[in-house]
């Protein structure tokens, strides 16, 4: 599969990434669905997984953030 990726997926302005590609041709493919029908369950799953953790991060960045002025509030 990794030859037929498009050459507007592989470059770096591309949204999709070649991973992302392939989940969803997979995810197309009903002779593979038929097959693979628990399989199929499990890449649903992963395709709707965040790819990043930062949101997470971001969230606690503002709450250490947050903290800090209180306790500067505080102390002041």
């Amino acid at each position: 599969m990794k030859p037929h990726i498009p050459v507007s997926v592989k470059s770096p302005e591309s949204k999709t990434s070649p991973t992302e590609w392939c989940i969803l041709q997979l995810l197309r493919n009903t002779a593979v669905r038929q097959l693979y029908p628990t399989m199929m369950h499990i890449i649903e799953i992963v395709a709707s997984l965040p790819v990043s953790n930062a949101w997470p991060e971001k969230g606690a960045s503002t709450l250490k953030v947050t903290l800090l002025e209180h306790d500067c509030l505080l102390f002041t």
